[in-house]
């Protein structure tokens, strides 16, 4: 008889019956708590075994609403993606450095939206790392106090600094990336947080090409 071990998402979640079966496709019908409105009445639950998983399903036993995985992410990968989220804010913190530097660095008749604009990256750049920081801590972790590579390279065209910083941005992605590859089927809030971010350092990126290209020009800039 399987007798699988079942984890809580949150508190406020209802655990599955312990003797739900050996795999019987019926589904079987318990009463659960009010979730949400304290005062609110029982409702009906429905839990079946799909592929060795409690699984609650609708009325009909057909549609998932929660799955409960029978183990959590193990200590190896959690130790991998730790590693994954300080190389994250790592990096996150070089570029609050570095734009907080190119924004001194800028002269001429667009002088203030440009700065204006470095500003706020490096407003983005210190949240990201924060965020990041965040969720080292939350697997038990602890925060780096390194930050990633800052090279001078006595350029500061503003073409020089949007392509530098296109460059460090494609490197952010590719840190966002990985951490998706390794919480994947691990870990769903990893994989929504690295989502998210990568979504974010698409846009980015695209901002700024297009600032790199000549007016007129529709084809993406390239080095």
């Amino acid at each position: 008889m399987l007798q699988p071990v079942f984890k809580r998402f949150n508190p406020a979640a209802v655990d599955p019956p312990a003797n739900l079966g050996t795999g019987s496709p019926q589904a079987r019908r318990v009463t659960c708590p009010a979730l949400v409105m304290p005062r609110a009445s029982p409702m009906p639950c429905f839990w079946k075994l799909l592929d060795s998983r409690a699984v609650q399903v609708d009325k009909a036993g057909v549609v998932p609403i929660r799955i409960y995985m029978e183990n959590d992410m193990d200590e190896a990968n959690k130790q991998v993606a730790i590693d994954a989220l300080n190389h994250i804010m790592e990096l996150e913190l070089a570029g609050v450095v570095r734009y907080t530097h190119y924004s001194l660095m800028v002269y001429g008749y667009n002088r203030i939206p440009i700065v204006s604009w470095l500003k706020a990256n490096a407003q983005e750049g210190l949240a990201h790392a924060h965020k990041a920081g965040e969720f080292v801590t939350l697997l038990g972790g602890h925060p780096s106090l390194k930050i990633g590579a800052l090279l001078e390279t006595a350029k500061h065209d503003i073409g020089d600094i949007l392509r530098e910083s296109l460059e460090v941005e494609k490197t952010a992605l590719a840190a966002y990336y990985r951490l998706l590859l390794i919480a994947e089927g691990q870990s769903v809030m990893l994989e929504e947080y690295a989502r998210e971010m990568i979504v974010l350092e698409e846009l980015h990126l695209d901002e700024v090409n297009k600032m790199l290209r000549k007016p007129g020009d529709i084809a993406p800039f390239t080095n």
